[in-house]
């Protein structure tokens, strides 16, 4: 969860593309859940903007870092998100080339 001071409440463009640096940040920082989180809010929650695709995709990189990371319950939890994100991704942004890619499972993760 983003503390407080860093909350950008969703619905003004102009403010998209602080919300999407700040995941650039958290990215940046190895926080891949939490970016993941940020830029689905900039992919989805604003009025659409020039980063909206790279922001759903970007979530679904970060998700897919993430997995990389977890392991037992807490990567079945994160693969459910990955998956979820991934067909969000897809059918919001249908004519992004990375649309198809996601759906594809990681080459390293199993998705049983």
């Amino acid at each position: 969860m983003v503390p407080a001071v860093h909350r950008i409440v969703p619905g003004r463009c102009r403010h998209a593309g602080v919300n999407y640096r700040l995941a650039d940040l958290l990215l940046e920082n190895e926080d891949f859940l939490v970016a993941a989180k940020e830029y689905e809010k900039t992919g989805y929650e604003y009025a659409e903007h020039s980063q909206s695709s790279a922001a759903g995709y970007a979530a679904v990189y970060a998700y897919r870092q993430e997995l990389n990371k977890a392991t037992g319950v807490r990567q079945r939890e994160i693969k459910r998100e990955t998956v979820t994100s991934s067909l969000r991704f897809a059918d919001t942004y249908p004519d992004h080339e990375e649309a198809s890619i996601v759906l594809e499972p990681p080459p390293t993760i199993s998705m049983k």
